[in-house]
Protein backbone atom coordinates (compact mmCIF):
# COMPACT_ATOMS: atom_id res chain seq x y z
CA UNK A 1 0.00 0.00 0.00
CA UNK A 2 1.28 3.38 -0.94
CA UNK A 3 1.04 6.33 1.34
CA UNK A 4 0.55 9.83 -0.43
CA UNK A 5 4.04 10.33 -1.58
CA UNK A 6 3.79 7.13 -3.35
CA UNK A 7 6.33 5.39 -0.51
CA UNK A 8 6.08 1.83 0.54
CA UNK A 9 8.18 0.18 2.97
CA UNK A 10 8.14 -4.11 2.25
CA UNK A 11 9.43 -6.62 4.94
CA UNK A 12 11.92 -7.35 2.01
CA UNK A 13 13.52 -3.99 3.59
CA UNK A 14 12.62 -4.57 6.74
CA UNK A 15 14.61 -6.69 9.27
CA UNK A 16 12.58 -7.56 12.49
CA UNK A 17 15.07 -7.64 15.52
CA UNK A 18 14.19 -9.72 18.22
CA UNK A 19 16.06 -9.39 21.52
CA UNK A 20 16.00 -12.46 23.22
CA UNK A 21 19.53 -12.32 25.08
CA UNK A 22 19.29 -12.29 28.79
CA UNK A 23 15.62 -12.39 28.27
CA UNK A 24 14.98 -15.67 30.30
CA UNK A 25 16.75 -14.79 33.34
CA UNK A 26 13.56 -14.05 35.35
CA UNK A 27 12.33 -16.80 34.87
CA UNK A 28 14.81 -19.41 32.92
CA UNK A 29 13.64 -21.11 29.92
CA UNK A 30 10.71 -19.03 29.61
CA UNK A 31 11.09 -18.38 26.08
CA UNK A 32 11.61 -21.67 24.72
CA UNK A 33 8.90 -23.52 27.26
CA UNK A 34 6.24 -25.37 25.28
CA UNK A 35 2.73 -24.39 25.43
CA UNK A 36 -0.08 -26.87 24.88
CA UNK A 37 -0.36 -25.79 21.37
CA UNK A 38 3.31 -26.58 20.26
CA UNK A 39 4.49 -22.97 19.93
CA UNK A 40 6.74 -21.27 22.83
CA UNK A 41 6.24 -17.45 23.75
CA UNK A 42 9.30 -16.79 21.12
CA UNK A 43 7.71 -18.60 18.01
CA UNK A 44 4.60 -16.77 18.68
CA UNK A 45 6.35 -13.64 18.96
CA UNK A 46 8.24 -13.79 15.97
CA UNK A 47 4.86 -15.24 14.23
CA UNK A 48 2.79 -12.33 14.51
CA UNK A 49 5.42 -10.51 12.00
CA UNK A 50 4.96 -13.28 9.71
CA UNK A 51 1.05 -12.97 9.86
CA UNK A 52 1.64 -9.29 9.12
CA UNK A 53 3.54 -9.90 6.09
CA UNK A 54 1.26 -12.22 4.60
CA UNK A 55 1.39 -13.04 0.99
CA UNK A 56 4.47 -12.44 -0.84
CA UNK A 57 6.41 -10.61 1.66
CA UNK A 58 8.93 -13.15 3.77
CA UNK A 59 10.20 -11.92 6.82
CA UNK A 60 13.81 -11.58 7.80
CA UNK A 61 14.49 -12.08 11.99
CA UNK A 62 17.90 -10.60 13.57
CA UNK A 63 17.76 -12.85 16.60
CA UNK A 64 20.02 -12.00 19.25
CA UNK A 65 20.33 -14.39 21.44
CA UNK A 66 22.83 -14.04 24.89
CA UNK A 67 23.09 -17.08 27.74
CA UNK A 68 20.55 -19.40 26.23
CA UNK A 69 21.92 -19.29 22.86
CA UNK A 70 21.97 -23.26 22.01
CA UNK A 71 18.33 -23.87 23.26
CA UNK A 72 16.67 -20.84 21.37
CA UNK A 73 18.56 -22.01 17.91
CA UNK A 74 17.42 -25.83 18.61
CA UNK A 75 13.98 -24.73 19.47
CA UNK A 76 13.31 -21.58 17.33
CA UNK A 77 13.53 -22.33 13.30
CA UNK A 78 11.27 -21.20 10.17
CA UNK A 79 9.68 -24.31 10.33
CA UNK A 80 8.70 -23.92 14.19
CA UNK A 81 7.84 -19.97 13.76
CA UNK A 82 5.38 -21.01 10.56
CA UNK A 83 4.06 -23.46 12.90
CA UNK A 84 3.16 -20.73 15.24
CA UNK A 85 1.75 -18.56 12.76
CA UNK A 86 -0.58 -21.17 11.51
CA UNK A 87 -1.65 -22.01 15.30
CA UNK A 88 -2.28 -18.13 15.75
CA UNK A 89 -4.56 -17.87 12.47
CA UNK A 90 -6.59 -20.47 13.62
CA UNK A 91 -6.68 -19.49 17.29
CA UNK A 92 -7.97 -15.92 16.66
CA UNK A 93 -10.22 -17.11 13.64
CA UNK A 94 -8.23 -15.86 10.57
CA UNK A 95 -8.97 -18.72 8.00
CA UNK A 96 -8.57 -15.86 5.87
CA UNK A 97 -5.09 -13.93 5.13
CA UNK A 98 -4.78 -11.43 7.86
CA UNK A 99 -4.80 -9.02 4.33
CA UNK A 100 -8.42 -10.82 2.90
CA UNK A 101 -6.81 -12.74 0.44
CA UNK A 102 -7.83 -16.58 0.59
CA UNK A 103 -5.10 -18.89 -0.29
CA UNK A 104 -2.68 -15.78 -1.50
CA UNK A 105 0.17 -17.00 -0.46
CA UNK A 106 3.20 -18.57 -2.21
CA UNK A 107 4.62 -22.13 -2.16
CA UNK A 108 7.26 -21.77 0.45
CA UNK A 109 10.50 -20.20 -0.96
CA UNK A 110 12.95 -21.70 1.24
CA UNK A 111 11.18 -25.14 1.58
CA UNK A 112 13.12 -26.55 -1.68
CA UNK A 113 15.71 -29.22 -0.64
CA UNK A 114 18.99 -27.87 0.73
CA UNK A 115 17.44 -25.79 3.62
CA UNK A 116 18.26 -22.13 4.12
CA UNK A 117 19.30 -19.83 1.28
CA UNK A 118 22.31 -17.62 1.54
CA UNK A 119 22.16 -15.70 5.01
CA UNK A 120 20.20 -12.60 4.00
CA UNK A 121 22.58 -10.37 5.88
CA UNK A 122 25.62 -11.00 3.09
CA UNK A 123 27.21 -14.12 4.79
CA UNK A 124 26.97 -17.41 2.97
CA UNK A 125 26.85 -20.45 5.32
CA UNK A 126 26.33 -18.33 9.01
CA UNK A 127 23.65 -21.45 10.09
CA UNK A 128 26.36 -23.93 9.18
CA UNK A 129 26.78 -26.99 11.68
CA UNK A 130 23.76 -25.54 13.63
CA UNK A 131 20.52 -26.37 14.66
CA UNK A 132 18.99 -23.69 12.22
CA UNK A 133 21.00 -24.90 8.93
CA UNK A 134 21.32 -28.29 8.86
CA UNK A 135 20.71 -29.47 5.05
CA UNK A 136 17.40 -31.11 3.92
CA UNK A 137 15.71 -29.60 7.08
CA UNK A 138 12.46 -29.19 4.83
CA UNK A 139 12.62 -32.16 2.83
CA UNK A 140 9.57 -34.64 3.19
CA UNK A 141 7.54 -31.93 5.22
CA UNK A 142 4.51 -30.14 4.65
CA UNK A 143 5.51 -26.86 3.67
CA UNK A 144 5.51 -24.90 0.58
CA UNK A 145 1.89 -25.98 0.08
CA UNK A 146 -0.05 -23.15 -1.73
CA UNK A 147 -2.52 -21.30 0.93
CA UNK A 148 0.62 -21.64 3.38
CA UNK A 149 2.36 -18.51 4.93
CA UNK A 150 5.70 -17.28 3.22
CA UNK A 151 8.88 -19.01 5.62
CA UNK A 152 11.13 -16.41 7.23
CA UNK A 153 14.91 -15.85 7.16
CA UNK A 154 16.37 -16.24 11.08
CA UNK A 155 20.00 -15.17 11.69
CA UNK A 156 21.37 -15.77 15.14
CA UNK A 157 23.27 -13.04 16.62
CA UNK A 158 25.59 -14.04 19.46
CA UNK A 159 25.92 -11.00 22.12
CA UNK A 160 28.02 -12.37 24.37
CA UNK A 161 28.02 -9.06 26.58
CA UNK A 162 24.14 -10.16 27.14
CA UNK A 163 24.43 -9.53 31.35
CA UNK A 164 25.68 -5.72 30.50
CA UNK A 165 21.79 -5.10 29.61
CA UNK A 166 18.78 -4.37 26.60
CA UNK A 167 21.37 -1.53 25.01
CA UNK A 168 24.00 -4.22 24.38
CA UNK A 169 21.13 -6.46 22.50
CA UNK A 170 19.78 -3.47 20.62
CA UNK A 171 23.17 -2.38 19.65
CA UNK A 172 24.33 -6.01 18.43
CA UNK A 173 21.49 -5.95 16.06
CA UNK A 174 21.29 -2.82 14.86
CA UNK A 175 24.97 -3.68 13.94
CA UNK A 176 24.07 -6.82 12.28
CA UNK A 177 21.09 -5.44 10.03
CA UNK A 178 23.53 -2.42 9.29
CA UNK A 179 25.27 -4.92 6.86
CA UNK A 180 22.71 -5.64 4.74
CA UNK A 181 22.58 -2.19 2.75
CA UNK A 182 19.13 -3.30 1.13
CA UNK A 183 17.52 -2.89 4.34
CA UNK A 184 15.61 0.56 4.85
CA UNK A 185 14.44 0.31 8.75
CA UNK A 186 14.26 -1.96 11.49
CA UNK A 187 11.60 -3.34 14.19
CA UNK A 188 12.63 -3.77 17.37
CA UNK A 189 11.09 -5.66 19.80
CA UNK A 190 11.89 -7.87 22.88
CA UNK A 191 11.02 -11.63 23.13
CA UNK A 192 8.45 -12.17 25.44
CA UNK A 193 5.77 -9.85 23.57
CA UNK A 194 3.58 -13.29 22.34
CA UNK A 195 0.52 -10.98 21.79
CA UNK A 196 2.10 -8.43 19.39
CA UNK A 197 -0.57 -7.44 17.70
CA UNK A 198 0.04 -8.16 13.52
CA UNK A 199 -2.34 -5.16 13.04
CA UNK A 200 0.08 -2.72 14.69
CA UNK A 201 3.20 -4.27 13.01
CA UNK A 202 1.33 -3.48 9.74
CA UNK A 203 0.02 0.00 10.42
CA UNK A 204 3.44 0.70 11.43
CA UNK A 205 4.60 -0.19 8.45
CA UNK A 206 2.10 2.03 6.51
CA UNK A 207 2.98 5.21 8.67
CA UNK A 208 6.82 5.08 8.45
CA UNK A 209 8.51 7.39 5.99
CA UNK A 210 12.25 7.85 5.50
CA UNK A 211 11.74 11.51 5.90
CA UNK A 212 8.40 12.26 6.99
CA UNK A 213 7.95 8.84 9.41
CA UNK A 214 11.53 8.06 10.38
CA UNK A 215 10.54 6.13 13.84
CA UNK A 216 6.76 4.84 14.32
CA UNK A 217 6.32 4.48 18.26
CA UNK A 218 2.59 2.18 18.88
CA UNK A 219 1.28 3.80 22.56
CA UNK A 220 -0.95 2.11 24.64
CA UNK A 221 -4.00 4.31 24.99
CA UNK A 222 -6.46 2.27 25.94
CA UNK A 223 -9.08 4.78 27.02
CA UNK A 224 -8.53 7.64 24.81
CA UNK A 225 -11.25 7.18 22.77
CA UNK A 226 -13.89 5.82 24.73
CA UNK A 227 -16.95 8.26 23.99
CA UNK A 228 -18.42 7.45 27.45
CA UNK A 229 -15.18 8.73 28.83
CA UNK A 230 -13.97 11.49 26.61
CA UNK A 231 -11.12 12.68 29.10
CA UNK A 232 -9.66 9.44 28.95
CA UNK A 233 -9.18 8.94 32.30
CA UNK A 234 -10.27 5.52 33.00
CA UNK A 235 -12.65 4.84 35.95
CA UNK A 236 -12.49 1.92 38.01
CA UNK A 237 -14.80 -0.24 36.28
CA UNK A 238 -12.36 0.04 33.05
CA UNK A 239 -9.52 -0.81 34.80
CA UNK A 240 -10.96 -3.86 36.61
CA UNK A 241 -12.36 -4.59 33.26
CA UNK A 242 -9.12 -4.07 31.34
CA UNK A 243 -6.97 -5.64 33.62
CA UNK A 244 -4.62 -2.88 34.03
CA UNK A 245 -4.69 0.42 35.50
CA UNK A 246 -3.55 4.33 34.68
CA UNK A 247 0.13 3.86 34.77
CA UNK A 248 -0.76 1.65 31.67
CA UNK A 249 -2.49 4.89 29.45
CA UNK A 250 0.22 6.51 27.39
CA UNK A 251 2.76 3.51 27.49
CA UNK A 252 5.30 3.29 24.94
CA UNK A 253 5.05 -0.46 23.63
CA UNK A 254 6.57 -2.36 20.68
CA UNK A 255 7.62 -3.41 18.10
CA UNK A 256 9.27 -0.02 17.37
CA UNK A 257 10.02 1.00 13.91
CA UNK A 258 13.83 2.64 13.50
CA UNK A 259 14.46 4.22 9.68
CA UNK A 260 18.09 3.45 9.27
CA UNK A 261 19.20 6.84 9.23
CA UNK A 262 18.60 6.85 13.04
CA UNK A 263 20.57 3.17 13.89
CA UNK A 264 23.59 5.25 14.61
CA UNK A 265 21.71 7.44 17.12
CA UNK A 266 19.90 5.00 18.77
CA UNK A 267 23.41 2.99 19.33
CA UNK A 268 25.24 5.58 20.72
CA UNK A 269 22.60 7.10 23.11
CA UNK A 270 21.38 3.20 24.61
CA UNK A 271 22.28 2.09 27.76
CA UNK A 272 22.57 -0.44 30.17
CA UNK A 273 19.05 -2.07 30.44
CA UNK A 274 17.30 1.02 29.57
CA UNK A 275 16.38 0.41 25.54
CA UNK A 276 15.58 3.25 23.82
CA UNK A 277 12.78 4.56 25.42
CA UNK A 278 14.47 8.01 27.10
CA UNK A 279 15.25 8.63 23.50
CA UNK A 280 12.30 7.99 22.55
CA UNK A 281 10.66 10.47 24.44
CA UNK A 282 12.92 13.32 23.65
CA UNK A 283 12.34 12.80 19.88
CA UNK A 284 8.36 12.35 20.40
CA UNK A 285 8.58 15.76 22.23
CA UNK A 286 11.01 17.63 19.77
CA UNK A 287 10.49 15.90 16.16
CA UNK A 288 7.51 15.74 14.51
CA UNK A 289 9.21 12.69 12.49
CA UNK A 290 9.11 10.56 14.89
CA UNK A 291 5.80 9.60 15.03
CA UNK A 292 3.33 7.64 17.45
CA UNK A 293 0.81 5.20 16.69
CA UNK A 294 -1.74 4.39 19.40
CA UNK A 295 -3.55 1.66 19.79
CA UNK A 296 -6.18 -0.09 22.34
CA UNK A 297 -4.08 -3.50 22.37
CA UNK A 298 -2.67 -4.24 25.28
CA UNK A 299 -0.82 -6.65 23.35
CA UNK A 300 2.08 -4.24 22.65
CA UNK A 301 3.16 -3.83 26.58
CA UNK A 302 1.66 -7.52 27.47
CA UNK A 303 5.45 -9.44 28.46
CA UNK A 304 5.82 -12.72 30.41
CA UNK A 305 7.76 -12.30 33.15
CA UNK A 306 6.70 -14.99 35.98
CA UNK A 307 6.33 -18.46 36.88
CA UNK A 308 2.49 -17.43 37.44
CA UNK A 309 2.24 -14.86 34.61
CA UNK A 310 3.74 -18.02 32.14
CA UNK A 311 0.91 -20.55 33.57
CA UNK A 312 -1.94 -17.81 33.18
CA UNK A 313 -1.00 -17.47 29.68
CA UNK A 314 -0.67 -21.15 28.46
CA UNK A 315 -3.89 -21.87 30.16
CA UNK A 316 -5.25 -18.72 28.06
CA UNK A 317 -3.23 -20.83 24.61
CA UNK A 318 -4.70 -23.96 25.79
CA UNK A 319 -8.38 -22.76 25.97
CA UNK A 320 -8.22 -20.22 23.33
CA UNK A 321 -6.46 -22.91 20.42
CA UNK A 322 -7.89 -26.49 21.87
CA UNK A 323 -4.14 -27.10 20.52
CA UNK A 324 -5.12 -26.71 16.93
CA UNK A 325 -1.08 -27.34 16.22
CA UNK A 326 -0.87 -30.58 17.46
CA UNK A 327 -2.66 -31.93 13.76
CA UNK A 328 -0.25 -29.93 12.17
CA UNK A 329 2.47 -31.66 10.21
Amino acid sequence: MLDSSGYSLSFDHTAIIVLAAGGATRLPGKLTKPLPDGTCLLTRTMARFVIAAGTRQPCTFVLVVGKHARAIEAAVTPLSVRHAARALSKERGYQDDVLGKEGGYLDDALGKKGGYQDDALGKKGDYEDNALGKKGDYEDNALGKKGDYEDCTIVCVPNPQWGKGLSSSLRAGLHKAGLNDSFEAAFVTPADLPDLPSTVIQQARKRYHPKHAKVVVPIHTPYAECPENPSGNPTAEQQRAHGHTAEHRGQQGHPVLFGRSVWEQVCAAVTRDNGAGALLRQWMAADETVVSLPTQDRGIIHDIDTPTAFDAYAQSVLYSSSCPAASLP
